[in-house]
């Protein structure tokens, strides 16, 4: 989606900010930390725990950058265990363009409206990048990693069935012939894939030399969708891994701007990796 503020940022320090859901927003926060391991150090330490079933709307969110930030859930399994969801943004192309100063901010949609009109989804993370006058690539990625003592963290491979919503893949590029279809490509690189919601409005695979984009003509014939009111450029999405590769592409639009999307709460089950 297309960015009319040039500096969408809405932290007054976006170099490091730390997000407690049950802050934020009250009751809508109300997830149980881990949904099958109460997040009491009590019970964690009482018996073993298999596996938790939960989701980013249940973890703190710290933002280091507009590069680096993570989602952060503690007492998984064990009482002083952490477990991460880590999140990388880089810029690939060499032309004009970048990642943006407000990329991997975790935002609240107003009071009573969810993000692509997706249940549930009150907050969701802003990949945000300038597209300029040259095709522009970058790469955002996903992945987990987990200290039994809180402290000491290593990759992590026990995530099973990662879902979430790309939302408000849009934008208008003007071919040379007068014809217009989308700014924003988007795919998976790696360890994911995903199912447009409504094939009126986005085309593609999401994958190498079919990313998703607006369709041309779409239906709605609209460059820009409201981000709280429509689903006509979503893409539910599956990891087939714990960690996944998200590529947020653009080719020319009329003038250099800042484009965004977001990603919907990440649900998922996490397995214990020492085994019970």
């Amino acid at each position: 989606m297309m960015n009319p503020n040039p500096n969408p940022n809405p932290n007054p320090n976006p170099s490091l900010s730390v997000t407690r859901r049950t802050l934020i927003q009250g009751a809508a926060w109300t997830v149980p930390a881990i949904a099958l391991a109460s997040a009491a150090p009590s019970l964690a330490a009482s018996q073993c725990i298999s596996e938790a079933s939960t989701s980013t709307l249940a973890a703190d969110f710290i933002r280091i950058g507009s590069r680096s930030a993570y989602f952060r859930w503690r007492n998984v399994f064990q009482a002083g265990d952490e477990l991460r969801l880590n999140v990388t943004s880089e810029k690939l192309s060499t032309g004009d363009g970048s990642i943006d100063v407000g990329n991997l901010q975790l935002e609240t949609a107003p009071a009573g409206l969810t993000y692509g009109l997706v249940p549930g989804a009150s907050s969701a993370l802003n990949l945000a990048v300038n597209i300029g006058a040259d095709t522009f690539q970058s790469r955002h990625a996903f992945s987990f990693s987990y200290a039994s003592d809180g402290s000491t963290f290593v990759p992590y491979a026990g995530v099973q069935g990662a879902s979430f919503t790309i939302v408000d893949i849009d934008g208008k590029y003007v071919l040379s012939g007068g014809v217009n279809t989308g700014v924003e490509r988007i795919l998976f690189e790696s360890g994911a894939s995903g199912t447009i919601v409504d094939p009126d409005y986005l085309k593609g695979t999401g994958i190498a030399g079919s990313p998703w984009s607006r369709r041309d003509p779409s239906t709605p014939n609209l460059p820009n969708l409201d981000t709280f009111q429509s689903s006509a450029g979503n893409v539910d999405a599956v990891a087939t891994a714990s960690s996944w590769v998200l590529r947020y592409n653009g080719i020319n639009p009329p003038a250099p701007q800042i484009f965004n999307i977001w990603i919907t709460p990440i649900a998922f089950t996490a397995v214990n990796p020492a085994g019970c």
